[in-house]
């Protein structure tokens, strides 16, 4: 009997030192291979003392700077999945669902040993009947093959549609068609969607460009985001005659298109059409024509600006849009985030009491949620918690039915946040911990570290300094090995200060 090992599409096979996906052989080398298999064949923790005695024990090494080179290695090879946990200072296990199989001496690019099994095993009843069990159950798995690719979990990145055409009325094109596809993409149970605000986001994280992506930009998103989907598109062509090209990255698997249509926008819903293939997702997209609400060229200037830290130029284009399309949700939650900003809390409730009823009238949930959770946020600036709580009630309610688990996560935070202030501390623990798990269904590291980092400042307030250092560390852990460089600065900082608390605690 062979035992092999199946793991988030890869299969690993121990005695001839292969890693295949898709059929394909994967190179690795032969220590990490050896990691690897040490990783996925244990069910606790392996410590670095065991690692650096079961595969380098034919070589000296001083340190354990071997095992973070190939802890890394796989890090790379299963990119953007999360499937190795570090215990610092300790060692490290595997977290990724895996599947032990045995098999009749079948190894990958050994078709001689098959057949020479084959022969033999025909031989007696038993082993008709067994091969007829076997037989039946490859012929069942063909079947469900062919239904279609297993269903993608975690979170879909859209980024912004590159505009090709060269005129001035298309400029909304970046931000209004990516927009569309990100609403006419349908989040699941397992899979979350993340909106055109938490890209530019993740976008800002990953270093990204403005145009002109390459693979590495891609994979970086991957890192950055946890994503498991990314859709990169461009619209060329003129009036009448509109091509959309896109590309469908997953971390081992791309796909290429052209969509050609008299309009851009069923263009994209044709792609979105496709996006939701992609996802498993049996929802039919509404004939009802979708305009975004991005879809303005004053509004892509006015993020741009944003985006610049011109919060000055931005907020008076996003009040003249609201005063041209006083209908315009999004222009109005966006006014809501810069007059937030600048704590002009008499502007915010202005702004709120006319776009939220809007929203309820016109049954846009999406922006619905948005709209109330800067509403909470402002009550409780007001010191009206009552108030507050009652927003991110509303937040909830209307967050699971869309499975909008972006928002169902910042509401937790926001939970806990108010528990923590009015010392409910296990109600906060509670909060932030059902926090972190919304971002495991979006495979968020950015969401996760950040969940640790509020329970690593929920332990502080309740004296617990090694609470705090262990979930602290563990936030750190995911910002280095996601590269989220720009809060690691913060988080180092807050580790500083509990090891000074420590000292004095100790004095």
């Amino acid at each position: 009997m062979t035992v092999f090992y199946q793991t988030v599409g890869f299969t690993i096979w121990p005695h001839t030192g292969k890693v295949t996906f898709n059929d394909q052989n994967v190179s690795v080398r032969p220590k990490t291979f050896q990691l690897l298999v040490l990783l996925v064949s244990s069910k606790n923790m392996v410590s670095k003392q065991q690692i650096l005695d079961e595969i380098w024990d034919d070589v000296v090494v001083d340190d354990d700077q071997v095992i973070f080179q190939s802890i890394k290695e796989l890090r790379k090879l299963f990119v953007g999945k999360d499937v190795i946990k570090t215990y610092p200072r300790k060692g490290y296990a595997w977290i990724a669902k895996i599947e032990q199989n045995q098999n009749i001496d079948v190894s990958p690019n050994d078709a001689k040993a098959v057949g020479l099994k084959k022969a033999t095993l025909f031989n007696n009843p038993l082993s008709l009947a067994i091969a007829a069990t076997i037989l039946f159950i490859v012929i069942l798995a063909a079947s469900f093959m062919q239904q279609g690719e297993p269903a993608i979990t975690g979170s879909v990145v859209v980024l912004p549609i590159k505009n090709n055409i060269e005129d001035t009325n298309h400029q909304w094109v970046r931000y209004g068609a990516m927009d569309q596809l990100i609403q006419r993409l349908s989040s699941s149970h397992n899979v979350g969607v993340l909106n055109t605000d938490y890209v530019m986001e993740v976008m800002k994280r990953a270093d990204m460009p403005r145009d002109n992506f390459d693979r590495q930009h891609i994979e970086q998103i991957f890192t950055v985001s946890g994503a498991t989907l990314v859709i990169e598109a461009s619209v060329t062509g003129s009036s009448g005659d509109y091509q959309v090209i896109y590309t469908l990255h997953q971390q081992n698997d791309i796909e290429r298109g052209a969509i050609l249509d008299e309009h851009i926008g069923s263009a994209i819903d044709r792609l979105a059409v496709i996006g939701n293939r992609k996802l498993d997702n049996k929802n039919e997209i509404s004939t009802t024509h979708y305009l975004s609400a991005f879809a303005n060229q004053m509004l892509a200037e006015a993020i741009q600006m944003r985006n610049s830290g011109k919060n000055l130029g931005a907020r008076q284009l996003l009040e003249a849009i609201t005063v041209t399309e006083p209908d315009n949700l999004t222009a109005s939650r966006l006014l809501v985030e810069v007059a937030l900003e600048n704590k002009d809390r008499a502007a915010v409730e202005e702004i709120l009491s006319n776009a939220i009823p809007k929203a309820i009238a016109t049954k846009n949930i999406k922006e619905l949620i948005r709209l109330r959770f800067f509403a909470a946020m402002n009550a409780a600036q007001n010191g009206d918690f009552d108030q507050s709580q009652k927003f991110i009630d509303d937040v909830n309610t209307d967050a699971k039915l869309i499975n909008d688990w972006l928002y169902l996560a910042y509401a937790s935070e926001f939970t806990g946040s108010l528990n923590q202030h009015l010392a409910k501390f296990d109600l906060a623990q509670a909060n932030f911990e059902q926090a972190i798990e919304y971002h495991k269904v979006l495979q968020c590291p950015l969401g996760r570290s950040n969940g640790l980092m509020h329970l690593s400042v929920l332990a502080h307030a309740q004296g617990d300094l090694k609470v705090a250092e262990y979930n602290a560390k563990q936030a750190l852990a995911i910002i280095n090995e996601r590269e989220l460089l720009s809060i690691k600065p913060a988080v180092k900082s807050w580790i500083h200060r509990i090891k000074t608390s420590q000292l004095q605690q100790d004095l």
